[in-house]
């Protein structure tokens, strides 16, 4: 991911991105104006909606922290929000997939992954590793994984995640001094900031996409349920 060195644009861009996602928020999804017969079309768009409540909120949420330098909120709200942007790419290609093939497949399964896995038992279903979501996207998009990892380093309680953002060691006295973003913000800002930026940038173009995949997966899904009767 390129790395622009003015901070100012960049909150200008994502400030844009995020209100952008807020105005397109949608309020239901009405199994009926999607498919008579086949549920599983509505579990992808039940998927993709969810998806788009859970960026916009952790975006927009990103941006004010670092609007306010509070940068290792700012960062970790990230992570979770490029997460949620490779669940999305993890979505549209599994509807790709389908409609290449022809073949629903296991596709049911994996929505129902999706939409009800977890990772503590609370429901029955295995949810998908978020790993897996970050993976499958660095296939197509190479260096996400790399981007998601350096934002791990600040989330986690790793030396960039406390030492670094909050402490600095003077030499000469032979003590600590503590404060926020004591060693300067804007390397790990332009960091976060870009990452925020180019994620929503994907989300939107894979949000779109699956919509627009949306016909042609009804189609098939239309057909082998009629195939099966």
């Amino acid at each position: 991911m390129d790395m622009p060195q003015n901070i100012d644009d960049l909150l200008k861009e994502a400030e844009q991105r995020c209100r952008l996602l807020s105005e397109c928020l949608p309020n239901r999804v009405d199994p009926a104006s999607i498919s008579y017969t086949a549920k599983i079309p509505w579990k992808a768009m039940d998927y993709r909606e969810a998806l788009i409540w859970r960026t916009e909120e952790l975006a927009r949420t990103s941006y004010e922290m670092f609007t306010r330098d509070e940068l290792a909120s700012a960062v970790t709200l990230t992570r979770a929000c490029m997460e949620t942007v490779a669940a999305m790419w993890y979505l549209q290609e599994k509807i790709q997939h389908v409609i290449d093939t022809k073949e629903v497949g296991d596709i049911n399964d994996v929505l129902m992954r999706l939409l009800m896995g977890s990772k503590n038992d609370i429901t029955n279903v295995e949810a998908v590793n978020v790993l897996t979501f970050v993976e499958k996207i660095n296939k197509d998009i190479d260096g996400f994984e790399k981007s998601y990892e350096s934002l791990c380093e600040y989330a986690h309680p790793n030396w960039s995640g406390t030492s670094f953002l909050y402490s600095k060691p003077n030499t000469e006295k032979i003590w600590i001094d503590y404060g926020k973003n004591i060693r300067g913000k804007e390397s790990v800002s332009i960091v976060g900031l870009t990452c925020l930026n180019t994620s929503l940038m994907i989300f939107e173009h894979s949000y779109n996409e699956v919509g627009d995949l949306m016909p042609d997966f009804i189609n098939i899904c239309e057909k082998n349920l009629a195939s099966q009767q």
